[in-house]
């Protein structure tokens, strides 16, 4: 007999989510670990929106070392499209 998992569906909680979903936050909408959610990644499989990094008065003092926050988000709505297309694929 196969063991249930204690944790809160994705479904339930997907509501209450941001668009935006962190490595850790979209491993565990998508029911993965981190590693294979990076997998995804690296593959192409999923791609990462990159934000700009808004205009500040700070910025004018000195170059920004990049035009995009440094932080790897994922779309919540490209995560659920990946799921779909699994699922077209196995039927």
């Amino acid at each position: 007999m196969r063991r249930r998992s204690k944790a809160t569906p994705a479904v339930e909680l997907a509501p209450g989510w941001p668009r935006l979903l962190r490595i850790e936050q979209a491993a565990l909408y998508l029911g993965l670990s981190r590693d294979v959610v990076r997998e995804l990644i690296n593959s192409g499989h999923v791609v990462s929106v990159r934000v700009p990094r808004p205009a500040t008065h700070r910025m004018h003092r000195r170059r920004p070392v990049s035009d995009t926050l440094r932080r790897l988000l994922l779309d919540r709505v490209a995560l659920d499209d990946l799921v779909e297309e699994w699922r077209r694929q196995r039927d």
